[in-house]
Formats: structure tokens, sequence, C-alpha cells
């Protein structure tokens, strides 16, 4: 799975660190391979933090993970074009932490990182055996 991390923000490095931690590899601006998810991420000058994409697992993800860790409303603005693997974040400094680690749990989540799929066959009749005693 390949992520693409751009910009100017203090969360840049460290969600790159935390991707490239997790197996995934990271893209930056001058790569010319295409990515399966871009985060492109710009420092604010207000207290606002705002994201701007189109709809969909990542941003939602994005919206609740980074709200519930910075404690303040986060702006949504709709993208005019593109896809809902491309993600743009402006936050101010003071949010680095929590952007960083907001967007590494939504990214987490968009790629099922970690999940453990469904048993299947004959799996599932013994799952099913020992769930019911």
């Amino acid at each position: 799975m390949t992520v693409q991390v751009t910009g100017e923000h203090a969360a840049v490095q460290t969600l790159r660190g935390y991707l490239k931690s997790l197996g995934y590899e990271v893209l930056d601006a001058a790569s010319k391979a295409a990515a399966d998810f871009v985060i492109q991420m710009e420092q604010g000058t207000t207290s606002k933090v705002a994201l701007e994409g189109v709809r969909g697992q990542l941003a939602e993800e994005a919206l609740h993970a980074i709200a519930g860790l910075t404690g303040v409303p986060i702006e949504w603005r709709v993208a005019i074009a593109g896809s809902e693997r491309v993600l743009k974040i402006v936050a101010p400094a003071i949010h680095a932490d929590a952007v960083g680690r907001g967007l590494l749990r939504a990214l987490l989540t968009a790629t099922g990182h970690g999940a453990v799929p469904a048993a299947t066959g004959v799996f599932a009749a013994v799952a099913r055996f020992f769930r019911k005693k």
C-alpha cells in the first residue's frame, strides 16, 4: 500500500515515520509513482482545522478522529473534483500531534490495516461451535 504525504506542516514527517514503521510505502512530492492515498498537509494561520476532499471512508474517518483528538470542530470543504483517496488538511501547528495521529487512524481504518478477515467454511463452523459454549 502506498501513501503520498506532502506539505509544509509540522505533522508531515511524523505521519511519514508512523506509516513507514507500519510497513507502508511512503512517497514524497517528487515521486512519479502513483499512490493509493494522497495526504496534503499545510500550516494554517488561524486556529481552525480544515479538511478538503471528496466524501468517502478516508474523509469520514479523518473528520471523526481529528475532531476527537483536537476537541475543536473541523471545517469540511468539498473538493470540486478529485478522488475520495485524496485529502487536504490545513491546520495550525498547535494541533500538529492530533492531526498526525488522527490521519494515521483514518489511514489505518481506510486501508484495513490490522483487520482480521472473516472466518469462512470449516473455520467459521469451528468458531460458531466455540462461541455457543
